[in-house]
């Protein structure tokens, strides 16, 4: 099991309804590891308990994995959160924000969340055709023009409350997480 070091059940961020679900599980591929990271970030910050399970990427694609054939779009990350699944690590994260209330106190916040969890997407796609299809000549020219394209996430930031650290409202949303997991 995995457990934030800071969770503990008296803590005010403790979700009470936790207490009388199941844990829910985390399942994901090596490959896929860096979509399950803002998942744990999140659940580890509100102090929830998970589990994880690795599946080996030979299994996945030898199709020994029986999770392989209940897979909604054929591929991983799932969450599982008692009876309820899910797959696509952005549909997992917007779904464990609005538990967790990490989705704005509006329906603006929660606009600005889906606008930076949509620009986030963008960078993770052009650090991973960097990562898996550019190794010659180099990162050199991502590194160039990284700049430019975190300058957007630095105007919000700045936008929002004076630069309080806050991209959109007055508090931790999904929005921090997803951007500290990817620039962090």
């Amino acid at each position: 099991m995995n457990q934030h070091p800071a969770a503990h059940l008296s803590s005010p961020n403790f979700p009470r309804h936790v207490l009388w679900q199941r844990i829910p599980e985390l399942n994901y591929s090596l490959s896929e590891k860096g979509c399950a990271e803002a998942t744990r970030l999140l659940l580890g910050d509100r102090g929830a308990e998970w589990k994880e399970e690795v599946v080996p990427l030979q299994k996945w694609f030898a199709g020994e994995v029986n999770l392989k054939k209940t897979a909604v779009f054929g591929q991983i990350p799932q969450f599982k959160d008692g009876d309820f699944v899910l797959y696509q690590s952005n549909t997992i994260l917007r779904y464990l924000g609005r538990k967790y209330d990490l989705y704005g106190s509006n329906i603006k916040e929660a606009a600005v969340i889906d606008m930076v969890n949509d620009g986030v997407e963008d960078l993770r796609k052009k650090y991973a055709s960097v990562v898996y299809f550019h190794h010659e000549p180099g990162p050199e020219k991502y590194i160039e023009e990284l700049p430019t394209h975190l300058s957007p996430f630095e105007r919000l930031l700045s936008q929002n409350s004076k630069g309080s650290g806050f991209i959109a409202g007055n508090k931790h949303i999904l929005a921090n997480k997803r951007t500290q997991q990817k620039l962090g």
